[in-house]
């Protein structure tokens, strides 16, 4: 399975220029999204589940034009958005038979078979009957993944899933997704860079309606290799740096600020440092360069 997006573009109504000829090439397993808010990460995962149109550009699902066969694709699709809603007094259970029912699964022993199964295998079986409203972040979002994979999608989309849950959640959601992309493609689309970094084989970075980065993630890494070098120092000190160096990111530690900054030769005074992802994503975020 391969999703092929070609020349994408998209301007809202209040001229926001969201998608700017988007061009991506996604096989199965996760596919991460990168890029900070205001991005175009929901416009572009909004116009894959055809939940709005494109101005120009197309999407393929192997041979299935996504744009133009929308209801087709829907039947191939399952989709967790940044925001849903739940009923809050309905069960997990209940509420599962009823988005079977409307994906077509009529038949009362396969629904049965179907929702325990994904109840299970969300960890959700033990709180079934439990109502909606009392669930947890992390809990709601494996509901609405069960949901998603009601109907075996070929294709599941995530928008930024984990914003707001606590590590232990966190972990468990992406375990989850990290088993569920081993058979469809799973896009993943957040501003959190270590979700990314643990799990996924494939990735984009989009800023302003853009890509700015596509490929492995460990390759977006090695093209900083004795590229990135730190200081720790205190806030005037790197203000003056900041004058001075391409600065990647800053953050307090241990009561300093740590400084990373772009540099292609040793700098006096910084320690060069092994590259993370994190470290990529400011410097292609800032269009660092030598």
């Amino acid at each position: 399975m391969q999703l092929e997006i070609n020349n994408l573009s998209k301007t809202y109504p209040n001229g926001v220029h969201a998608l700017k000829n988007i061009s991506l090439t996604i096989n199965n397993g996760l596919f991460g999204l990168l890029g900070p808010n205001g991005a175009g990460k929901s416009s572009l995962m909004r116009t894959v589940a055809t939940l709005q149109d494109a101005d120009s550009g197309s999407i393929f699902l192997d041979d299935l034009n996504v744009l133009e066969n929308k209801d087709a694709v829907r039947k191939t699709l399952g989709y967790l958005p940044q925001e849903f809603g739940v009923y809050p007094n309905v069960s997990a259970l209940e509420l599962l038979h009823h988005v079977a029912l409307l994906k077509g699964v009529t038949n009362s022993r396969q629904r049965n078979e179907l929702v325990n199964a994904l109840l299970v295998q969300t960890n959700l079986f033990d709180v079934r009957k439990k109502k909606l409203g009392g669930f947890s972040g992390g809990m709601k979002q494996r509901f609405g993944i069960a949901q998603a994979l009601i109907g075996s999608p070929q294709i599941i989309i995530v928008d930024e899933p984990t914003a707001g849950l606590d590590p232990t959640e966190r972990n468990r959601f992406l375990n989850l997704l990290s088993e569920i992309s081993e058979q469809v493609i799973v896009i993943l689309s957040t501003h959190i860079v270590d979700d990314v970094r643990e799990l996924c084989s494939q990735m984009a970075i989009i800023n302003k309606g853009e890509v700015m980065f596509a490929g492995h993630p460990e390759v977006a890494i090695a093209g900083l290799r004795g590229k990135v070098h730190t200081m720790f120092t205190d806030k005037e000190t790197a203000r003056q740096i900041a004058k001075e160096h391409q600065i990647i990111s800053t953050k307090f530690n241990t009561g300093k600020i740590e400084v990373h900054i772009y540099s292609t030769q040793p700098v006096p005074g910084f320690s060069p440092i092994n590259a993370g992802l994190e470290d990529v994503y400011f410097t292609v975020i800032n269009k660092l360069s030598a």
